[in-house]
């Protein structure tokens, strides 16, 4: 007839005995595996990465009560270092064992001790005794320049770790943001192609169902009607397959993507990390039009050294730009997900769909005629 296309070139492969089967309805993974790996791999490394920060800010909090502790006995030992070397000058010391006044008294005894006096020291004795009060106290100057030293950098790690920590929050929104966009973007694609398809059958059986030439055969007619109905509802069944794979992994995500939330609220209550910041997890999605930095893109996987600030990995930038430079889809952070609808067999829906349309066996020579309330098979 003219006008009509070989149902046997629709959708599938060419060839006189081939069956016109529309796109699988299988989804790749690929599209979303992309995105959500990342949001995986953030977390994983958000594990050790907050274990580091808390041990850091553990390790600043140790170093400055021992600052503390070296800080009193500086000021004692100073303090006792001045009194003690005006007894020395002012000879009131121990002939025999060269203590001062206050240090036998300090211990109970009489001053001086028996069968000794009290003696004016030299000048070789007051600078020997100064060296002597001067060396402990150097020792803890010592222990206090070390402390500071190791807390600075420990102060900087800690800050530079709980920067990263931050910016592997931003990653992870960043990240399931982009899978549950790849979805939808999925979905929209396949949604297109069934479309396009659908517009090509409806178009065929309204035109088979208005032909009614002489020259051709109830019989003819009606196998080609046949033919292009039951390719109409493969391809509303594969459709239908189409959005409950949708469904399952937009609810697949959400399930993954609850848990990492809970699993980084439980990483941050970790020593006293809470203290130190206000992130709180959430599964609220982001849009791609924020900036670079504010999306994750300075995030190094659970790498905080100082050395390596400012690096850009090249999977996060690659992620971050594709993101940026992906369609814009509506991302419902609360999905509604469908239960599995019963699967009818595809045969029973072919019968089903040409109940109304054939009312004869064309495979006999039967004349095939269109109920009158049958419809034309385009959906309005």
């Amino acid at each position: 007839m003219d006008g009509l296309l070989d149902p046997n070139r629709l959708g599938g492969t060419k060839g006189a005995n081939s069956t016109a089967v529309a796109p699988s309805a299988r989804v790749s993974p690929q599209p979303f595996s992309y995105a959500g790996g990342m949001a995986r791999r953030v977390v994983s490394s958000m594990d050790s990465l907050t274990r580091a920060a808390a041990n850091l800010a553990g390790e600043v909090i140790k170093l400055d009560r021992s600052a503390r502790e070296v800080g009193i006995k500086l000021t004692t030992l100073n303090d006792e270092m001045s009194s003690k070397l005006d007894e020395y000058r002012r000879g009131l010391f121990c002939s025999g064992c060269g203590q001062t006044k206050s240090e036998i008294l300090a211990k109970g005894e009489t001053f001086p001790h028996s069968g000794q006096k009290i003696i004016q020291a030299t000048a070789d004795e007051i600078a020997a005794k100064e060296r002597a009060l001067q060396a402990p106290i150097d020792q803890l100057a010592r222990e206090l320049r070390d402390n500071r030293t190791k807390r600075k950098k420990a102060v900087d790690e800690r800050n530079e770790a709980m920067l990263q920590v931050e910016a592997g929050f931003a990653l992870w929104q960043t990240s399931i943001s982009f899978e549950n966009s790849l979805i939808l973007q999925d979905d929209y694609a396949k949604d297109a192609t069934y479309k396009a398809e659908r517009i090509k059958v409806d178009s065929q059986i309204a035109t088979l169902e208005l032909a009614r030439k002489p020259t051709v055969s109830g019989a003819s007619l009606g196998a080609n009607a046949k033919k292009w109905t039951e390719i109409k509802t493969r391809l509303e069944v594969q459709r239908a397959q189409q959005r409950r794979v949708t469904q399952d992994a937009l609810g697949n995500a959400a399930i993954l993507v609850n848990r990492e939330r809970d699993q980084l609220n439980e990483y941050l209550s970790r020593g006293i990390l809470s203290q130190l910041t206000t992130l709180v997890a959430s599964t609220g999605f982001v849009g791609p039009n924020k900036d670079f930095n504010s999306l994750g893109g300075l995030y190094r996987m659970g790498n905080y050294s100082l050395s390596g600030r400012d690096e850009i990995l090249p999977s996060v930038n690659a992620l971050i730009s594709d993101f940026r430079n992906s369609p814009r889809f509506e991302i419902k952070p609360n999905v509604d997900v469908l239960p599995p609808s019963p699967e009818v067999p595809v045969t029973q829906k072919l019968k089903d769909a040409l109940k109304d349309l054939l009312k004869c066996n064309p495979e006999l020579g039967e004349e095939c005629t269109r109920s009158k309330n049958a419809g034309t098979g385009v959906r309005g």
